[in-house]
């Protein structure tokens, strides 16, 4: 009786141990979907797709956002553009004022700091910007300094969960033309001043950064030309 009685709270310590661990794992993850970024980017009217804000428009109203109130000041701000180094184009960038919000501050104009291809811009230091896929051979990009963000004038928050709380910070908010190219993949990062004046460097999360891409193809307008193409090849076969 005293046996089963042992087995029996070993066994209720090793569930109500799993139980920990697994709330440990899965909470933490949970809670940063929902959290706003220190760093993040937002498209006016664009689709929120493979995590990543994107519209196929060559003419948008592209956001740089910082909540400044709730993680402090970020210097140095950087917006990233990444295109395909095999096409010759231009990206324009015109300061505006956000219209979704109010936003009682205009930006400057965003200043090319840097260029190069085939592998990830340096945020500082020895740091580089994750390639998380785009940033790899064929791919240029080019960096424009922002200055710093420690404005608290606008609302911010976590775009891609809208109906959680909100913070406040800066945004700046550019009207971009993109001409020649087919693509653009924006990033962003800045950096911190922690405890010892130490630099840290972050960027935007890979699931809150932006892009222009071509549109995808509906299946019927796929099938209408596979079928136009076969038509044709049956055509020339019964020629020859």
């Amino acid at each position: 009786m005293c046996m089963n009685t042992k087995a029996k709270g070993k066994k209720m310590k090793r569930i109500i141990f799993f139980i920990t661990v697994f709330f440990l794992i899965i909470l933490p993850g949970t809670s940063s979907v929902f959290a706003i970024p220190q760093l993040q980017l937002y498209i006016e009217n664009s689709s929120y797709n493979n995590e990543t804000w994107q519209i196929t428009s060559p003419e948008f109203n592209l956001w740089v956002v910082g909540d400044v109130e709730k993680k402090g000041i970020i210097n140095d701000v950087n917006l990233v553009t990444a295109f395909s180094s095999s096409e010759t184009g231009s990206i324009e960038f015109t300061p505006i004022q956000t219209m979704l919000y109010p936003d009682p501050s205009l930006p400057g104009n965003p200043l090319i700091s840097r260029t190069g291809s085939d592998s990830p811009p340096v945020m500082g230091g020895d740091e580089k910007l994750p390639e998380h896929g785009v940033y790899v051979p064929g791919v240029s990009w080019t960096t424009y300094e922002l200055d710093d963000f420690d404005l608290m004038d606008s609302p911010v928050k976590n775009y891609c969960a809208p109906d959680e709380p909100s913070s406040t910070g800066q945004i700046n908010a550019y009207k971009v033309k993109v001409i020649g190219y087919t693509w653009v993949h924006f990033d962003a990062f800045g950096t911190i001043i922690g405890k010892r004046e130490k630099k840290d460097y972050i960027f935007a999360p890979f699931s809150h950064d932006a892009g222009k891409y071509p549109p995808v193809p509906e299946p019927s307008t796929i099938f209408l030309f596979g079928s136009g193409l076969a038509g044709l090849i049956l055509f020339y076969k019964k020629r020859l």
